[in-house]
């Protein structure tokens, strides 16, 4: 009648929990799901570019340095008794610039030769200038190719200085410059250039009055230096959308983790109504791995519950225990006062008073007297460990706090020592380095300790420095903690 009941129980709840519980997509699990979400990843991995659209240049990218010979002509005002030919005199020059764009760049430069005044006597002049360029084809074409030709015309200002006399004035340049690429880096030119300046340049005309002026043609070459060229401005447009695409995904699993959470719940709370009806019907220790795997299963991954350390705080606070197991059933021990007596006595945590029901007693799952508390060397249970970031002392998770919590409630309040030892990573640092670290390390956890309220003189600190015995390597960064008895010596 009993297994009846019990069988009528499970099938009426596996009913009402399918149900109950929402839909659930079809292809929410499969293989086939997981290609379309990586074929949505990765469809933009080869990026597009902008047509026409450059990223501007670095401050170390297209920089150049040309050199130029001609001719220069002088033309004052009072002009003198000369044609433009019987004026040309030799010059040269000298500038350093950069492309900011393929379009737009600047330059510095030097011009000097000879001119003809108005007297018609030679004369020797020095032009210091900075120009504006902007390049009319552009340096580069829109698919990131360097251009063959370009036409550069340009502006602006300098100081002419007239050598014989010692005028300096201010000047205006403009000129145009023609460029054919030959390779990547060298270039010939062709400018034609003048710049206007004072009357009083040469000496003889009015003061305060524009009017003198130099024209000049010369041929030369341009060399680039550094690095050349120009990235191509990548397409944001693929990634946005698939961005967009990830937070609609992300939600639909979000809503779907959700209503597993919630039938996961419901599948608990029929599995722990199965555990009570064994209980009740003395049918535990029969079934017991099957109660036990369905238990574990809604508990999910516990943490260190130190198993270890509790056994040994049950037999310290019950030090007449006679060794038998008190959870046996009065039959298969001692008489039914005795064993009544016996678990008043033991007064161990998660031990419950025994329900008798069919000759038979139930036992909870905190129970662990038979394991061993402490092993020779007086540590209790396993060690446990910090880790900590790279180089420093800052733990890696700031809620590993939560164990130090948990540690310094179970030294104060079982009257406990620990001994600190803190380690580096051998892979990186030097071994002075690791030696400081693995102390900084072992210093820090103590002060943590004590900040909670374990006192100084239960905690024992130690340093191994840099070792490499953990895989990943992330684990040798860490500090290790275990309980004692007493300081181990």
């Amino acid at each position: 009648m009993t297994k009846r009941f019990i069988f009528i129980f499970a099938a009426s709840c596996s009913l009402w929990a399918r149900a109950v519980a929402g839909p659930v997509p079809t292809d929410s699990i499969g293989n086939s799901g997981y290609q379309y979400f990586m074929e949505k990843v990765q469809s933009v991995t080869t990026p597009s570019y902008l047509d026409g659209v450059l990223v501007a240049s670095p401050w170390t990218a297209n920089w150049f340095v040309g050199v130029s010979g001609g001719a220069s002509a002088f033309l004052g005002n009072p002009l003198g008794c000369e044609d433009l030919f019987g004026r040309l005199q030799p010059s040269w020059a000298v500038n350093v610039g950069k492309w900011f764009t393929p379009h737009i760049g600047s330059r510095i430069g030097w011009q000097g030769g000879k001119f003809k005044d108005g007297a018609l006597d030679t004369r020797n002049f020095r032009h210091y200038h900075a120009d504006l360029l902007w390049s009319v084809l552009g340096e580069q074409r829109k698919d990131g190719t360097p251009a063959e030709w370009s036409l550069v015309p340009y502006v602006g200002v300098g100081l002419l200085h007239h050598k014989d006399n010692g005028q300096k004035q201010f000047s205006l340049s403009y000129g145009i410059q023609g460029r054919y690429r030959i390779t990547g880096r060298l270039a010939a030119t062709l400018e034609l250039g003048g710049c206007t300046t004072f009357r009083e340049f040469d000496g003889y005309g009015k003061i305060g009055k524009w009017g003198d002026r130099f024209l000049t043609l010369s041929a030369g070459l341009s060399v680039t230096i550094g690095k050349t060229g120009w990235k191509r401005a990548v397409d944001a447009r693929p990634y946005v959308c698939r961005n967009e695409w990830l937070v609609r995904r992300s939600e639909a699993l979000a809503g779907a983790n959700r209503r597993y959470a919630s039938r996961h719940e419901k599948d608990g709370r029929i599995i722990r109504e199965l555990r009570k009806i064994l209980e009740l019907e003395g049918l535990l220790d029969k079934y017991g791995w099957a109660a036990d795997s369905l238990y574990n299963y809604d508990i999910g991954n516990p943490g260190n519950d130190y198993s270890g350390l509790n056994s040994l705080m049950s037999r310290l606070r019950n030090r007449h225990w006679n060794g038998m197991d008190p959870l046996a059933s009065p039959a298969d021990t001692v008489d039914g006062n005795k064993y009544a007596d016996m678990q008043q006595n033991l007064g161990m945590a998660g031990v419950q008073d025994s329900t008798a029901m069919d000759g038979a007693s139930h036992r909870t799952d905190a129970c662990s007297i038979r394991q061993p508390a402490y092993s020779d060397t007086g540590y209790i249970g396993i060690p446990i460990y910090f880790f900590f970031e790279l180089g420093t002392t800052k733990l890696t998770e700031p809620a590993q706090g939560i164990n130090l919590d948990a540690l310094a409630r179970v030294i104060t309040g079982h009257g406990l020592y620990v001994t600190v030892t803190g380690a580096a990573d051998s892979m990186t640092g030097t071994e002075e380095i690791n030696d400081r670290l693995g102390r900084a390390r072992a210093e820090y956890i103590a002060r943590e300790l004590i900040r909670r309220g374990v006192a100084p003189d239960r905690i024992e600190k130690a340093d191994i420095g840099g070792i490499s015995d953990y895989n990943p390597v992330e684990g040798n960064r860490h500090t290790q903690v275990r309980l004692n008895i007493h300081i181990p010596r």
